[in-house]
């Protein structure tokens, strides 16, 4: 057997297997490459950097299980199958990136005259094609004007020198593969946001300092358009509970962050307190933040019941989108947003009417799924759900996410419970419990949610009883099978909202 697809790497074969070097050392094997079609595969060795076992088996549960019963090796089955069908080696390499970048690489791969890969290898990686969302060709050279002379003398390509070099060296962007599918989670009453593994639930550290940047309150953690010219999407953060014009803590923002260090980049939405006018169009108590499909940022201002528009690149206002009317089916207290496949906008109101400030629930109007029409601005009622059996009487929708597997809306109930619903029919397909606590009523209440690469949902959420002090855990959702991936946490402190660092 040989390397037929380019994906042994002698030199990094030997470094991180020194058996296998001082077996060669003393002639028993020819070469790493040797070894390796002879053990090293069948071992669970990884051949090169762009091709990780652990990763492959990890998201491929078909092929563990092959591989398990000895049936294939995790790198036999990339090569003879997982290629054709679409299969990512390693984290390094993202089919469906690489895909809806290049189009008339997808022609041919849909016409079966390549793989994605084999056309990265043989041809993309040569014409500066990236080959993920995170490794951006043209940034890398810029950085590094050594590798670009290297490239331009034609000794190697740009991805070549990061696999082979780069990583080690500690290149940008070496850090943001060490982040890739970690969870980021937002304390509404720390002030800063955290960053765990989806995997053990461990806790990484402090992604976001406390108040970096004026963070206060920060509810909505939504990852955009790259803000700093790494190439990479930044952080967009709903931030404050006051007016955007209060000229004292709190005041109403969007904040921006690096995406992969948690750096301030800039007040992306906010008040300048130099000039008479609010540059905002009247932003209060932002929650709900989502771009659109026209690349306008929309923003919930929970306070003013509107939902005000952006400029996507500059954070300039537009105008208002929507505006509550204090009637049942309107814009009352919105509150998430998101954006479905066909362009419509989804919006969660809490049924609140924003009076002098705040949010007054005493007009009895229902918690509702709102769906809006961006082209007209009519919007519809799509769902409007009775209080959950295990809540105080009360519905409070608040987060939203797709399933990236089974294309249902997810819609976390601040009161309670999940809600999960066909985005064709509006239909409600089926309800998962929350209750970590135990208690009849629940004694937690339940923040934004958000899904996994692998499809697993994650939900925070928080112990309201009076001597709980609101302190936070998380819940991960493997289909219906519900486990408490982080137990209450004196670290997190009323934690609302979650996301996933996606690259």
């Amino acid at each position: 057997m040989v390397d037929a697809i380019g994906l042994f790497d002698e030199k990094f074969y030997l470094n991180s297997n020194p058996d296998v070097a001082s077996a060669l050392i003393n002639g028993l094997f020819n070469s790493g490459l040797d070894h390796f079609n002879a053990y090293g595969r069948f071992e669970g060795r990884d051949p090169s950097a762009l091709f990780n076992t652990s990763f492959y088996l990890e998201r491929n549960a078909d092929v563990a299980t092959a591989v398990e019963s000895d049936r294939i090796t995790a790198y036999d089955h990339f090569q003879q199958f997982g290629r054709f069908e679409g299969r990512d080696p390693s984290t390094l390499f993202n089919t469906g990136a690489y895909l809806e970048k290049n189009a008339d690489v997808a022609t041919a791969v849909e016409s079966d005259r390549i793989t994605a890969y084999d056309h990265f290898q043989q041809f993309g990686q040569f014409e500066n094609r990236d080959p993920n969302t995170l490794f951006n060709t043209r940034i890398y050279l810029q950085r590094n004007p050594d590798v670009a002379a290297a490239v331009q003398r034609g000794e190697l390509t740009a991805f070549d020198h990061f696999v082979k070099f780069g990583i080690k060296e500690q290149r940008f962007p070496v850090q943001a593969f060490r982040v890739l599918d970690t969870f980021l989670v937002g304390n509404t009453e720390g002030n800063n946001v955290l960053r765990f593994d989806p995997k053990t639930g461990t806790f990484l550290g402090e992604f976001i300092p406390a108040n970096s940047g004026g963070l206060f309150s920060p509810d909505n953690l939504l990852y955009g358009p790259d803000g700093n010219g790494d190439g990479i999407s930044d952080l967009y953060i709903s931030s404050g509970n006051k007016p955007a014009t209060a000229r004292e803590q709190g005041a109403s923002a969007i904040l921006r962050y690096d995406g992969v260090t948690g750096a301030f980049i800039d007040v992306f939405v906010g008040d300048h307190p130099n000039t008479p006018a609010d540059e905002t169009g009247g932003l209060f108590r932002p929650y709900g933040t989502a771009f659109g499909p026209d690349g306008n940022l929309y923003v919930s201002s929970f306070l003013s019941d509107r939902i005000l528009r952006y400029n996507g690149k500059t954070g300039q206002f537009i105008d208002v989108f929507a505006t509550g009317n204090q009637q049942p089916g309107g814009l009352n207290g919105p509150n998430g947003l998101l954006f479905g496949l066909d362009g419509s906008l989804y919006v969660t109101t809490e049924g609140s009417i924003a009076r002098n400030g705040e949010a007054d629930f005493s007009d009895g109007l229902p918690s509702q799924l709102l769906r809006y029409n961006i082209q007209t601005k009519q919007s519809t009622v799509f769902a409007s759900p009775s209080p959950s059996p295990e809540s105080f009487g009360f519905v409070s929708l608040l987060g939203m996410a797709i399933n990236p597997i089974d294309g249902d809306l997810y819609v976390s109930d601040f009161a309670n419970d999940i809600r999960r619903y066909d985005l064709e029919t509006g239909n409600s397909v089926s309800v998962l419990s929350t209750n970590y606590t135990g208690t009849s009523p629940s004694s937690n209440f339940i923040g934004s949610l958000a899904f996994a690469p692998d499809g697993n949902l994650f939900v925070v959420g928080f112990d309201n009883r009076r001597n709980a002090s609101n302190i936070g855990a998380v819940l991960r959702y493997n289909g219906t099978t519900r486990s408490l991936l982080v137990p209450p946490d004196t670290r997190l402190a009323r934690p609302i909202g979650i996301t996933f660092f996606l690259g």
